[in-house]
């Protein structure tokens, strides 16, 4: 009942917020509106006021993100009339619309990271290539409308300077950044409002009105195959009123991303492994080996690529220290500033306009990107390993690309410029969505962390710290497996294959705008499971090379189940299957019970196969079976003959079973 109640509350309480935040965004935009139309005058323009909507370079980005960014929109104005001095600025109320949810970061309230900067501002200002002065950034506090005095048309300074003017006592900043805010209702849509828009005139030969950090889910997109065109993410824009910021293709979609699929997986073939042989232990110890189907990779590997270049990105233009790397644990990726408009950064990153000074946390991402390996129906008793460093720097086998346990163990100054510069690099990470901790190495194996395995279930996320941004790269991640036989206790237990299935992280059903307790970025589950390894029974191949019950023969045959010893060796159960081989045939024969440790199970080729002559193999789901034939003729005639079925050895047959016995040796009695 008070669940019911606390829920009935919260929606009560989400409407009157959903209604309360209309009436504000209706009394804003009166207000911008009201301003707007303070600052008009009568003077008629030099040259018509006009502006062009396009869309700088849309980026591919990843079909499986819910927080892509997408490419920068350019409002371009040319013409007009700078407001003179000492008149309120008019303004207008600029809105897009994506084809998808936009996802942006909500800073407070309805309020997100999206921004609309002015003639590109720098921090601490500036001059470009031909001397014009850059103003330096200065944002717009918060929900709220920023109304701004003109400056007239003289050939002085910006309007948009970021400084303050006072008219009349009343002082205004003229400010160039302004947040944008979600639209109630229509999650595929921002709003700005209350804009300034003062024409360039003669000031400038242009103004841009740039809108940077719009997020867009795509993963709601239909997404193509890697080898089919992607699927585009467009926008449009809307003005309010149309006249303020006249807009000469106003109707156009433009296109401001192309979403593709991002991450590309596939695992080595299946390898299998006995349940009655040690498998990296020793003496009861997990321990590291050498050959299959001991040491690193024996598994086989999972393969991590990107769709696309720069599928794979780090968190921003960071610093790294590998010892006291702060805030949070160590190492830590420290954010760099990342707020130059329009810049092509040196390598593909989460982060979008970042401005840490001025803006805060808009734009930054919580974290590079993360890769998630989530393994299932591993076996009980078995262990899995994976390596916490990767990198394509060392090659693209599976044991090259461990990289060192001791990669954290002292600083890496940069290495987007040393260590491993010029290659993908992924670091094995605490978790799934918190902040970047590096897991640490076990005592098994160099380099190497045991993945946690509930129920057959677990997983590995690794972060990506470095990249080459102009190719698409791949990392192989080398599976381990290690367990101590006990095939008496079950261990490991028998069943079906282990799989292994790669997605990005973490994985998210949030498709909306949310706040920075929600991580960005995030992802839907697009992952298919790859078959890894599987563990397999024991098994002695028996084969008795001639058997008859024609002509008045009978044979016996006998298998002993001798994993019963007076040497401690783990104690083995199972059925045999005895298949016939020579004409007649007849259908395979299977023991009515399991034979038990310590027991000879007897029959007669009469009873199996009645009228056969020919000769038998029998598969026993146990180690230590050995075999006898006896046969006989029946009705007073003094004839027999006994001898030992062959030992096969594990399918494949091969002509050189028993490496001690030298090449050729064939398949002989017993091993």
């Amino acid at each position: 009942m008070l669940e019911n109640f606390d829920r009935f509350n919260y929606a009560l309480y989400k409407e009157k917020e959903m209604a309360d935040f209309r009436r504000s965004i209706i009394v804003l935009a009166a207000l911008a509106l009201l301003l707007g139309t303070a600052g008009i005058v009568s003077a008629q323009p030099a040259s018509q006021f006009t502006c062009t909507a396009n869309a700088a370079t849309p980026p591919l980005v990843r079909g499986e993100g819910i927080t892509e960014l997408t490419g920068d929109l350019l409002l371009t104005c040319t013409g007009g009339t700078a407001t003179p001095a000492g008149v309120t600025v008019p303004t207008a109320n600029i809105q897009i619309f994506l084809n998808t949810a936009i996802t942006s970061r909500l800073i407070t309230g309805p309020n997100d990271e999206a921004l609309m900067l002015v003639d590109d501002p720098l921090v601490g200002g500036g001059t470009d290539g031909n001397g014009v002065a850059i103003a330096p950034q200065t944002v717009c506090p918060i929900g709220t409308v920023c109304p701004m005095w003109g400056l007239g048309d003289t050939g002085g300074p910006s309007s948009y300077d970021g400084a303050a003017h006072t008219v009349n006592g009343v002082t205004r900043t003229n400010y160039n950044m302004f947040y944008g805010q979600q639209v109630p209702g229509n999650s595929g849509s921002i709003v700005w409002l209350g804009i300034p828009v003062d024409p360039p005139g003669t000031v400038r030969a242009n103004r841009v009105f740039r809108i940077t950090n719009v997020r867009a889910n795509a993963s709601a997109l239909i997404v193509a195959g890697p080898n089919q065109p992607p699927t585009a993410i467009t926008s449009t824009v809307s003005i309010s009123p149309p006249t303020a910021l006249p807009l000469n293709n106003f109707s156009a979609q433009l296109t401001v991303g192309f979403a593709a699929k991002g991450l590309l997986s596939s695992a080595t073939s299946v390898e299998t492994f006995k349940q009655c042989t040690d498998v990296n232990s020793s003496g009861g110890t997990l321990t590291i080996g050498s050959g299959a189907p001991n040491g690193p990779g024996n598994a086989g590997g999972v393969t991590l690529s990107e769709g696309f270049a720069q599928a794979f990105k780090v968190r921003s233009l960071t610093t790294w220290d590998g010892v006291t790397g702060t805030p949070g644990a160590s190492p830590d990726q420290v954010p760099q500033r990342e707020a130059v408009p329009g810049a092509v950064l040196p390598t593909a990153v989460e982060t979008g306009f970042y401005s840490p000074t001025i803006t805060g946390i808009a734009g930054l991402a919580d974290f590079g990107t993360r890769l998630k390996v989530a393994f299932a129906n591993v076996p009980t008793g078995a262990h899995v390993y994976i390596p916490i460093l990767l990198t394509t720097g060392s090659g693209t086998g599976l044991t090259s690309n461990l990289g060192s346990a001791s990669a954290f163990a002292s600083p890496v100054t940069n290495p987007l410029l040393a260590g491993y510069n010029g290659h993908l690099t992924l670091v094995l990470v605490t978790s799934e969505s918190g902040s970047f901790t590096a897991a640490s190495a076990g005592s098994f194996g160099t380099g190497l962390s045991e993945v946690s395995i509930t129920a057959g279930s677990g997983q590995a996320v690794y972060e990506v710290v470095t990249e080459d941004p102009s190719s698409a790269e791949s990392a192989v991640l080398p599976v381990t497996v290690a367990y101590v036989a006990n095939p008496g206790a079950g261990s490991p237990a028998i069943g079906p294959v282990a799989t292994a299935s790669a997605s990005f992280a973490p994985i998210s059903n949030d498709f909306v705008a949310e706040p920075n307790t929600v991580p960005v970025p995030r992802f839907v589950n697009s992952s298919t499971a790859n078959n890894l390894f599987s563990i397999i029974a024991c098994a002695t191949h028996l084969l008795y090379p001639f058997v008859t019950n024609q002509a008045g023969y009978e044979t016996g045959i006998a298998i002993a189940n001798t994993s019963q010893d007076p040497y401690g060796t783990s104690t083995q159960t199972g059925a045999c299957v005895v298949t016939p081989f020579g004409a007649p045939t007849s259908s395979a024969f299977t023991t009515p019970a399991d034979v038990d440790p310590g027991t000879v199970y007897v029959n007669l080729v009469s009873v199996m196969f009645p009228g056969f002559q020919g000769y038998l193999i029998a598969d026993c789901a146990f180690q230590y079976a050995h075999g006898f034939a006896f046969i006989t003729k029946v009705g007073g005639v003094d004839l027999a003959e006994g001898y030992l079925a062959l030992v096969i050895p594990d399918p494949p047959r091969s002509a050189n079973p028993f490496p001690a016995a030298g090449v050729g040796s064939g398949e002989q009695l017993g091993y």
